[in-house]
């Protein structure tokens, strides 16, 4: 945040509201800080839709007035917002008989609707809370994005944004101790994984208008809570420190079998096999991603089992049989998950997908007609920051059926 004020970006979504509010004023204080921050996905917007949406609500509770309905009143000069809105009411089901129905099940559904990057974002949620806890299990959004050259990936930021969305709004948040964050990885700042993230469907609004920002929109809509996060330059934990090889040239030969064929090595028995790998072998695809097997992006095949290999020394895996990515190919498999990887275009950075696909090799070796509860089960402990599990599930029975047929 700049030192001076006024800073636009503390109220976006609030100046630019498309709802009528003739009179407002806005106000905000600079408050120095010694610690670096950086900006949220949606930048102002994922602060101010939040509350912007929730005075909405409030609003319709004070006046009897179910939130569709007040919304739909508010937006009545606003065409383009209308449709958006009315799409997603459609397509989520979101009628007083559904309702009804889900509320005795223990669920209700939310929405809100929010304009950011010159986007039209609306979603509506389905929600319970299990043992104190929320939980979101389907997201229906709607979204006008002027002409999508390309749906797909505006579906993919979508799940994406409502996935970072949803981690900030349940479980993050960042706690400062003697001018210190606390936080440092995974282990203490949570993300969901693919076992409590929800199915999100995206519906594209017709239009032959100029395409427009996709990359943040999806996200306000869905309430984080946080803006901006403090953090701070990375300093090498004790669990990294001694995830780095020390080359020797006085180790005795290490023999490991490596994608069906036998490598001899001279080196420290004590490196992690992710670096023997990267840093000896030339095997690349195997990414590093925490140094302390909390994120799965180092995930390979160890004796058939999927193994984070940050956290295995060379002297364990020694005579073991090792599969990683680059021989994924020559497996049936294998092959068939990187066939389905690719037609349902899963991959967004791609970082952690080389971890997502040995974890589901032994996931198919294992169980080869999984159910969904199975593949949330072996797949969990592979994160995700762009959000794919939807596809990553998808993907995975996909390649079961193919197999199947075989």
């Amino acid at each position: 945040m700049p030192d001076v004020v006024p800073d636009k970006t503390t109220v976006e979504g609030f100046f630019d509201t498309p709802y009528p509010v003739p009179h407002q004023r806005h106000a905000h204080v600079a408050v120095p800080s010694p610690l670096p921050i950086g900006n949220f996905r949606g930048v102002g917007h994922s602060l101010t839709g939040f509350f912007m949406e929730s005075f909405i609500d409030e609003l319709a509770a004070h006046l009897g007035k179910d939130p569709l309905v007040l919304r739909r009143e508010l937006l009545a000069s606003k065409p383009q917002h209308l449709a958006v809105l009315n799409l997603a009411a459609e397509k989520a089901g979101y009628s007083e008989a559904n309702r009804r129905a889900l509320k005795a099940q223990g669920r209700a559904l939310g929405l809100a609707i929010h304009q950011s990057f010159s986007s039209i974002v609306a979603q509506v949620a389905e929600v319970s809370v299990e043992d104190l806890t929320p939980r979101v299990h389907r997201v229906v959004s709607a979204v006008d994005v002027g002409l999508a050259v390309n749906p797909d990936v505006v579906a993919q930021q979508i799940e994406g944004a409502v996935v970072m969305g949803l981690s900030a709004a349940l479980y993050g948040h960042i706690d400062v101790e003697q001018g210190r964050v606390k936080q440092g990885y995974f282990t203490d700042y949570r993300l969901l994984s693919i076992d409590d993230a929800p199915i999100v469907e995206t519906h594209i609004v017709k239009s032959q208008e100029a395409p427009r920002g996709i990359g943040e929109p999806g996200l306000p809509a869905i309430a984080p809570r946080r803006r901006q996060c403090p953090v701070r330059p990375h300093r090498p934990t004790a669990a990294f420190a001694t995830a780095h090889p020390r080359l020797s040239g006085r180790n005795p030969m290490i023999a490991l079998q490596i994608n069906g064929k036998r490598v001899d090595l001279d080196v420290a028995p004590d490196t992690p096999l992710l670096w023997v790998l990267r840093d000896h072998l030339n095997l690349t695809g195997t990414k590093f991603g925490c140094g302390i097997g909390a994120c799965g992006a180092c995930t390979v095949l160890v004796e058939g089992n999927a193994t984070p290999s940050c956290k295995l020394a060379l002297s364990e895996v020694a005579g073991k049989q090792i599969s990683t990515i680059e021989a994924v190919a020559a497996d049936p498999v294998g092959k068939a998950l990187q066939d389905a990887w690719v037609a349902h275009n899963v991959p967004q950075c791609g970082y952690c997908q080389s971890g997502q696909i040995m974890s589901a090799i032994a996931l198919l070796k294992r169980k080869p007609n999984p159910s969904d509860a199975d593949v949330d089960a072996d797949m969990r402990n592979n994160l995700c920051r762009c959000g794919t599990y939807q596809r990553i599930r998808a993907a995975i029975k996909d390649a079961a059926q193919t197999i199947g047929k075989r």
